[in-house]
């Protein structure tokens, strides 16, 4: 279990329950809490921020900036900003009509290869309006990432998200 420390905070709680729980039937809820400070090492990126449209750039080049320590590949890493950054819009537009100061949670972790991230509010799902414009996010993320995941729970939605990278940091030229 330690070795999959950095993961995003939900899924983490739940490998904690799967395994201390592996051989057993449980008769009764399990609680767990899981807390872990916003950080950015190497291998966890962690941001908490309001969940307003004018975040996303500065959520963008934070993300893009930890993304460049794994990966050289410029498609790859616009790949993960795209799938991150339609997953905060749905945030934003879907989870919060009437809050007040609404905010969204975005982590990602390196681990084995792959890049897992997670994008959670704690809002409810308000039906976008009909347009022809829109309602192409899921798509695109679908299309973007390895896996796509949607966990609605009456506390927000988390998204998760997963990309294997292929692009190697430490084949990036050399510039004089």
């Amino acid at each position: 279990m330690s070795a999959r420390w950095q993961l995003p905070i939900e899924l983490l709680a739940d490998e904690i329950v799967r395994n201390l729980f592996a051989d057993s039937v449980r008769t009764d809820d399990v609680a767990v809490l899981v807390l872990r400070s916003p950080v950015m090492s190497s291998n966890v990126f962690l941001t908490k921020l309001p969940a307003r449209s004018d975040e996303l750039a500065p959520l963008r080049g934070e993300l893009r900036a930890w993304l460049q320590q794994h990966d050289s590949d410029r498609s790859e890493i616009n790949a993960v900003l795209t799938t991150v950054g339609e997953a905060s819009a749905n945030a934003i537009d879907h989870a919060y009509s009437d809050q007040r100061e609404p905010l969204m949670r975005v982590e990602a972790a390196h681990v084995d290869g792959e890049v897992i991230l997670n994008v959670t509010d704690t809002g409810r799902w308000k039906a976008p309006e009909p347009s022809s414009q829109r309602g192409r996010g899921l798509a695109m993320m679908q299309a973007l990432a390895d896996s796509v995941t949607i966990d609605r729970r009456p506390s927000g939605t988390s998204v998760t998200l997963r990309h294997t990278l292929k692009g190697n940091v430490d084949a990036r030229p050399v510039r004089h």
